[in-house]
C-alpha cells in the first residue's frame, strides 16, 4: 500500500518504431560529470508483443567493462488504435467546456461534458476478442471454474442460455423502463451474457454509462491461468471499436444528441491505453484502498453486483499515475476520505476530478442495523458519511452520480 520511492520517475516516449528503439543508461556520481557506468536496453525488450508491458533487468558496467550492478526498470508500451478514430471534429473532446470560463481561465466541465447518472456495466474480452457483459473473471459451469477469457463468445452466450437468460426479457426491459430504474439495469445486464455492442444498441439513447473495464493485474492473471487474454493494447483497441462503431451510427440517427460514457477500471494499465488512444471519453482509475472490509471483516459491505479486477495502491501513486497520464480523475473509497479529509482538497489541487465510492456505506437497512456490531470493532458512523467537496459519488446499486457542475 506504501508508495513508490521518491526518486522514482516515469519517463514517456514517443516513437515511430519501436524496431528501432533503445535506450542508453549512463550513471554519474553525485557530484561530478564522469560517467561510472552504463547499459542499454535493446529494441527487443520493448516489443512486449504478448502483454504489451513488462520489466527489463540490465547489467551495468564501468568503463572497463566490468559488471558492477544491475539496473531494473518497468514498461508500458502504448500503441495508437488500430483502427479509425473519432474525428474531433465532429465528436467532441471530453474536456470541452460547455459552461463559462472566468477571468482566472478556470474551466468549468459541465452540462453534457460530465454530469448526471451513469450507469454501471462491467466489461471484458471473449477469446474470440468480443467484448462482454460479465462481472466476474471466472464463470462456473458444472463445477468448474473457468476464466471467461478462455471461452468464446458463442459459448459464452450458450451458458448463459442453460441457465435460463431470457434475452427478450431484457431487451424488453432496457427499452421501456432503463432510463426509470438504473439500479435494476444495472443487476439484469451484469448476468445477461451479451455482448457490447448489443446492449449499446438496445440501451435508450439517453442513458449514459460507465464502462467499468475488467482486466486482471499480472499476478491475478498468473494465479487463475487466464492464458487467453489479450494484451492490453489489443484489449483497449476491441473494446475502443464497439464503442466508435456506436458512437458513429447515434450520430447518424441523431446528429444533435450524442450518448455520454466514462470508462473505469483498477487496473492502471488498461486506464493508460485508454486514455492515450483517444480523447473522446474520460478515464477515471478506481482505488480500493480504505474499504469497510479492511475495517470490518464482520460487517456486509458488498455492493449489488460483485465483481472482480478490485485493486488497492497508495493515494499519492494513483494520484501521480493520473495526473501523469491526464486522467479525468479518480475513484476513492468514501471510508478512506472519511479517515483522511484533507485528501479530497489535496486530489482536487492536482486537476484531478474525485468521486467517493460509497459501496460500502449504510445505505440499506440491513446496514445500518450492523453498526452497532462495526462500532465493536472500532468502525462508526463516520465510515459511512459522504465527504464533503467531493466530484460525486459510485453507489453500490451500479448508479455513478456526477454533480451538475465540476470545477477543475
Amino acid at each position: 500500500m506504501l508508495p513508490i520511492q521518491e526518486d522514482s520517475r516515469t519517463i514517456s516516449f514517443h516513437v515511430d518504431n519501436l524496431d528501432t528503439f533503445a535506450v542508453d543508461f549512463e550513471i554519474f556520481p553525485t557530484f561530478g560529470s564522469k560517467v561510472i557506468a552504463k547499459s542499454v536496453a535493446l529494441p527487443v525488450a520493448f516489443r512486449a508483443e504478448r502483454s504489451s508491458t513488462g520489466s527489463c533487468c540490465l547489467p551495468l558496467f564501468d568503463p572497463r567493462l566490468r559488471a558492477i550492478g544491475q539496473l531494473q526498470f518497468n514498461f508500458q508500451v502504448i500503441k495508437p488504435y488500430h483502427g479509425d478514430p473519432l474525428e474531433i471534429t465532429h465528436f467532441a473532446t471530453y474536456w470541452k467546456a460547455t459552461g463559462a470560463i472566468d477571468s482566472e481561465h478556470n474551466g468549468l466541465v459541465t452540462g453534457s461534458s460530465l454530469s448526471g447518472d451513469y450507469v454501471q456495466l462491467f466489461v471484458q474480452l471473449t477469446r474470440d476478442r468480443v467484448p462482454v457483459l460479465y462481472p466476474q473473471f471466472l464463470i462456473n459451469h458444472h463445477g468448474i471454474d473457468i476464466p471467461v477469457c478462455q471461452l468464446t463468445y458463442a459459448q459464452l452466450q450458450a451458458i448463459g442460455v442453460e441457465r435460463g437468460v431470457n434475452r427478450a426479457q431484457i431487451l424488453q426491459f432496457l427499452e421501456a423502463q432503463a432510463l426509470d430504474d438504473m439500479p435494476r439495469a444495472h443487476r439484469l445486464l451484469a448476468e445477461s451474457f451479451m455482448s457490447l455492442h448489443d446492449v449499446l444498441q438496445e440501451l435508450p439513447q439517453g442513458l449514459n454509462i460507465n464502462l467499468s473495464i475488467l482486466y486482471p493485474p499480472s499476478a491475478e492473471e498468473r494465479s487463475l491461468e487466464m492464458t487467453s487474454l489479450a494484451d492490453v493494447n489489443s484489449f483497449a483497441d476491441a473494446i475502443l471499436t464497439v464503442v466508435f462503431h456506436h458512437a458513429r451510427a447515434s450520430r447518424e440517427k441523431n446528429p444533435d444528441f450524442m450518448r455520454s460514457m466514462v470508462f473505469t477500471s483498477y487496473n492502471p494499465n488498461i486506464c493508460t491505453a485508454l486514455n492515450w488512444k483517444q480523447p473522446n471519453y474520460p478515464v477515471l482509475l478506481c482505488n480500493d484502498l480504505g474499504q469497510i472490509r479492511d475495517l470490518a471483516r464482520n460487517v456486509d459491505t458488498l455492493p449489488d453486483v460483485n465483481s472482480s479486477g478490485r485493486a488497492s495502491m497508495s493515494i499519492k501513486e494513483s494520484a501521480r499515475i493520473a495526473q501523469s497520464n491526464n486522467f479525468m480523475g479518480l475513484i476513492c473509497r468514501s471510508s478512506l476520505l472519511n479517515v483522511v479529509p484533507a485528501l479530497v482538497e489535496t486530489i482536487k489541487e492536482l486537476g484531478l476530478v474525485l468521486v467517493a465510492d460509497t459501496s460500502d456505506e449504510a445505505g440499506q437497512p440491513d446496514r445500518r442495523n450492523s453498526l452497532a456490531g462495526a462500532n465493536a470493532v472500532g468502525v462508526a458512523e463516520w465510515a459511512y458519511r459522504m465527504p464533503d467537496g467531493v466530484n460525486g459519488a459510485m453507489k453500490a446499486n451500479g448508479v455513478l452520480r456526477f454533480n451538475d457542475m465540476i470545477d477543475m
